[in-house]
């Protein structure tokens, strides 16, 4: 594994994503990453491989950590109004020229002139400049390599928009561009069951009965959006809590969340859905998911589930945000 390049935000990726979501995204990268590079620490069988692997962990730590930072500096070019706790961030690095520059028109301006009886004394070396400067030009050298191995990548963006495109002309389907906000899952799902199904396959739905459109199949199809599909999906994981609550492991810290704190989270937040929340789905409208990737495609639901299948495209590189789902249309 190499330095992801899709991982590196657009400016128009910035513009449209709030700071905290943008520093979430941050940290699971940094998390993913440390995950690899400690397996691949770990499988190194020999003295070259461990050096081989060392050396690849600190290279995808300082890329991440560079343009992680670059990312931050932009956002806040981008939103000027926006304010921090902390200003410093802000503040434009200084190359160790400048600094020199700077500590040299200073003494120029501000020392006084010695008197012509005063004996000259030899200035005490200030280390701690000297290593800050030295730190400085060996990342402004990092920080070159980094840029010089990124530019020769490969365009994963491009690559798996290809072999997208090729499949979806084998199946004769069109991708229908979905929001990038935390809720594409949602919105991809809405589209497709206002596309594929109708008000009269409600009846065949397994409907929870805490759900507020239980026994109003057209309300429910004229206020379907990805708020009412979280509200549905939750109300189904309250009513079979059993079932669930030892499904719902939080992807940072690999434990199991608080069941009512999960619930919460997926029905007033922007909060990613996945497995859990795509098996949910398949059993509320008693339909399979289709779900195509790049290389691959699989299933979600049994064959003997009676309405039409739902199908979603999944991205990984597309957008520099992160993983997308996305809704597929017959042409």
């Amino acid at each position: 594994m190499e330095f992801d390049e899709s991982l590196i935000h657009s400016k128009a990726d910035l513009e449209n994503i709030a700071l905290d979501d943008l520093k979430q995204i941050h940290q699971r990268n940094n998390q993913q990453a440390e995950k690899y590079t400690q397996l691949l620490l770990a499988n190194a069988s020999n003295k070259t491989q461990k050096t081989k692997a060392k050396k690849t962990m600190k290279d995808i730590k300082f890329k991440l950590n560079f343009y992680q930072n670059k990312e931050i500096q932009d956002w806040n070019k981008l939103h000027p109004n926006h304010k921090e706790d902390d200003d410093s961030s802000s503040e434009e690095e200084v190359s160790p020229e400048e600094l020199l520059k700077h500590i040299s028109d200073i003494k120029l301006d501000k020392e006084p002139m010695p008197a012509a009886n005063e004996i000259e004394k030899p200035q005490k070396r200030n280390r701690q400049k000297e290593r800050k400067m030295r730190k400085q030009a060996e990342l402004d050298e990092q920080r070159r390599q980094a840029e010089l191995e990124a530019s020769q990548l490969p365009d994963l963006k491009k690559l798996e928009h290809d072999k997208l495109t090729a499949k979806c002309d084998e199946m004769n389907v069109s991708q229908e561009e979905i929001k990038a906000d935390g809720n594409c899952l949602f919105y991809s799902v809405v589209n497709q069951i206002k596309t594929r199904h109708s008000c009269d396959l409600f009846d065949t739905y397994t409907i929870p009965n805490n759900f507020s459109y239980k026994d109003n199949s057209k309300l429910f199809f004229e206020s379907l959006s990805q708020g009412l599909l979280r509200e549905l999906v939750v109300c189904y994981l309250q009513e079979n809590k059993d079932k669930f609550q030892f499904l719902l492991f939080n992807g940072e810290t690999d434990d199991l969340y608080d069941f009512d704190e999960y619930c919460s989270m997926m029905k007033n937040t922007s909060a990613w859905g996945g497995e859990v929340e795509l098996s949910i789905i398949s059993e509320i409208f008693r339909c399979k998911l289709f779900i195509l990737q790049q290389d691959t495609s699989f299933e979600i639901g049994s064959n003997e589930l009676p309405n039409p299948t739902l199908k979603l495209v999944y991205y990984k590189h597309t957008l520099a945000l992160g993983e997308h789902y996305g809704s597929l249309i017959d042409k």
